[in-house]
């Protein structure tokens, strides 16, 4: 197994203690408020890991270097941001709703439908009979655990 493959694995146990945290930080301080230092401290650690590159960029992998030194910004650099900020807003509502269980079954199942569409629009990966089964089962299973 890919060393590389235990990113997403790890980002999915982040994905459950962030909106779960998040959760019941909201229940104490409120969301808006939750919400605000969440992002103060990944604002920190985004600016940390900006002085890092500034200072020692041979030490990052490439994909932390700007492809083109003193590249232009587009309107649409803001989306990364904007749905962060919904994700951290939206996730520990919907667990404080419907549970942890249910909230990432369906985020999966939307992330694996996107995916599939974003690979074969944006990235050129075609959308094979093996790839659109594997989404039919998840959606399926997603089905029948949320049957009530």
């Amino acid at each position: 197994m890919s060393p590389m493959l235990l990113i997403p694995i790890a980002l999915g146990a982040v994905a459950v203690l962030q909106g779960a945290i998040n959760r019941r930080v909201a229940a104490n301080i409120g969301l808006p408020s939750a919400v605000l230092l969440t992002h103060s401290i990944a604002l920190l650690c985004a600016f940390a890991l900006w002085l890092w590159m500034r200072s020692a960029p041979a030490s990052l992998p490439s994909v932390f270097q700007p492809s083109q030194p003193g590249g232009r910004s587009e309107w649409w650099y803001v989306i990364p941001g904007l749905a962060g900020f919904l994700f951290v807003c939206g996730l520990p509502l919907a667990f404080a709703r419907i549970g942890a269980f249910q909230s990432l079954l369906l985020l999966i199942v939307a992330q694996l439908c996107i995916g599939l569409v974003w690979d074969q629009l944006v990235e050129g990966r075609p959308l094979t009979l093996t790839r659109m089964v594997g989404a039919l089962v998840t959606m399926v299973g997603a089905a029948l655990v949320l049957r009530r």
